[in-house]
């Protein structure tokens, strides 16, 4: 947004006023608000006319659950924050299914970490998501010492194969 080039700006306004608000309405309307002082007036056009149909009372439109977190993971911080974040998500569909944190953190991998889709399917079809997500299997593998008597085969515990 603060970029020298006129292109960028622009762009930048094109996805503060389109994209953002899907998002992030707080943060559009402060892109928006920063860019309608643009000395580039084409940019500043933009911003105008998307907070002209925008109000501050807005932001109340924003989804928590949909809010975009913008994370520095080259600092431990950043990192920690990120970690934190998703030992809560683990925990929350831990209380909630009963499953233990190691099978749900395979559990949350599998639906895109996304809690809501993971506890719907475990509450439709728990054993097909456990299976699909490989938990079933892993806890079988983990449960044995070194192979499985397959039939005549050994399973290796390894490549499973």
């Amino acid at each position: 947004v603060c970029a020298d080039s006129k292109v960028a700006r622009r762009i930048a306004a094109a996805w503060a006023s389109k994209f953002l608000p899907c998002f992030d309405m707080p943060v559009s309307l402060h892109v928006c608000s920063f860019l309608s002082t643009d000395v580039d007036p084409l940019v500043a056009a933009m911003a105008k006319k998307w907070l002209s149909s925008h109000r501050p009372s807005d932001v109340s439109m924003a989804n928590e659950e949909s809010l975009v977190s913008f994370l520095d993971l080259s600092t431990d911080e950043g990192t920690r924050s990120l970690q934190t974040s998703l030992d809560a998500e683990v925990k929350r569909l831990s209380d909630t299914s009963g499953l233990p944190m190691p099978a749900c953190r395979i559990v949350l991998t599998n639906c895109n970490f996304d809690v809501g889709k993971a506890q719907e399917g475990l509450e439709c079809g728990r054993s097909n998501l456990l299976e699909r997500a490989g938990v079933i299997a892993r806890s079988k593998v983990a449960s044995s010492t070194s192979a499985h008597q397959h039939g005549s085969r050994h399973l290796c515990l390894i490549c499973y194969d």
